[in-house]
């Protein structure tokens, strides 16, 4: 934010010297009012000084032979404010009251500063949207991530890795599509373990309750005739091992999704979706 305006006057025995600031308790190093007072002797267009924390815009008026500074903070962008460092220079031209100039100086400083809270807020805002867009975009990488672990179809499963990764290869695309259908017949076959130990224990259960109501008193518990049946008749099961999809099979699919307008392979075989292609 703009800290204040300075205006350096030509005297003849000492050289620049300070005839306005605001805000009075502005301090100003001697040596950069000279500097500023010499600069301006070679120019009179803007200049822009930066001396340690020292960060300025400032005019030159030849006719009046003043130099009118707008005194920044250390990381402003000096670019905002050369219209606002010219409009200054009219005013002190065209201005010769001095009560009239001192309020229009102070209400173009004001003006300064409004200058800086636009620019911040258009910045805060945009820093805002930014922070939505990135949080939008890791919901998106995670709900597709959620569908690749879940997609059985190859087609689908193809179309949301090329949505999650960008353009692919076929070589590529197979190490994907591998642990996929591994971490699917993992979960299948989980499922048909826990069904099928299910039924067998609800067959031996109600053979066990069959015998235990024929048999008389024999001294089993319900409990223990159920875990002996159950000891005697192991649950054995045996998957059979599904056929990943060979690179091959994968080509083929991939040519016929490119005839359906689905995908466009570039000129470095990776297959991209057509809706992308042309702006990745």
């Amino acid at each position: 934010m703009p800290r204040g305006i300075v205006i350096i006057d030509w005297d003849a025995f000492e050289g620049g010297i300070i005839s306005f600031k605001y805000p009075e308790s502005l301090d100003v190093p001697t040596n950069l009012v000279q500097l500023l007072q010499i600069s301006h002797t070679f120019s009179d267009g803007l200049l822009t000084l930066k001396d340690g924390r020292f960060h300025a815009v400032s005019v030159g008026n030849e006719t009046l032979e003043k130099v009118i500074v707008l005194i920044l903070s250390e990381f402003e962008d000096e670019n905002d404010f050369f219209d606002i460092v010219n409009t200054m220079n009219s005013v002190v031209t065209d201005v010769n009251e001095e009560e009239q100039l001192k309020n229009q100086l102070i209400r173009l400083f004001q003006l300064s500063q409004s200058v800086f809270k636009a620019r911040d807020a258009v910045l805060n805002k945009l820093a805002e949207e930014i922070t939505e867009l990135k949080n939008k975009e890791i919901d998106m990488k995670q709900s597709l991530e959620w569908l690749i672990r879940h997609e059985e179809s190859i087609d689908k499963l193809i179309i949301f890795l090329l949505l999650r990764y960008g353009p692919l290869d076929p070589g590529h695309l197979l190490p994907y599509i591998y642990k996929t259908q591994e971490l699917l017949k993992s979960k299948t076959n989980n499922v048909q373990k826990d069904k099928i130990i299910k039924n067998k224990l609800n067959t031996t259960f109600n053979e066990s309750k069959i015998k235990l109501d024929t048999i008389g008193n024999i001294g089993l518990s319900k409990t223990s005739h159920i875990e002996k049946k159950h000891n005697k008749t192991p649950v054995e099961i045996e998957f059979r091992k599904s056929t990943l999809i060979s690179q091959m099979d994968l080509e083929k699919i991939l040519q016929k999704m490119a005839e359906n307008n689905i995908l466009k392979e570039d000129m470095e075989g990776r297959y991209h979706l057509l809706i992308h292609y042309g702006f990745d």
